[in-house]
């Protein structure tokens, strides 16, 4: 039979280091999430650029 431990010989959890993995995971999903949007953004500002080159070009042949 096991002999029942006393809550001062029980060692403590350790919660610090999930603590700090949450925080870290936050932090990369924020700038993960940030970075995803100017991406975005780009490629809205992208379907403009070649209808500006093709004008361009044919200025340039004619």
């Amino acid at each position: 039979m096991k002999k029942p431990e006393s809550r001062a010989t029980k060692r403590a959890y350790p919660v610090m280091p999930y603590l700090i993995g949450l925080f870290v995971t936050v932090i990369v999903l924020v700038l993960l999430s940030y970075l995803v949007e100017l991406r975005n953004k780009d490629e809205l500002g992208t379907f403009e650029t070649p209808q500006n080159i093709v004008a361009e070009y044919s200025n340039i042949t004619v």
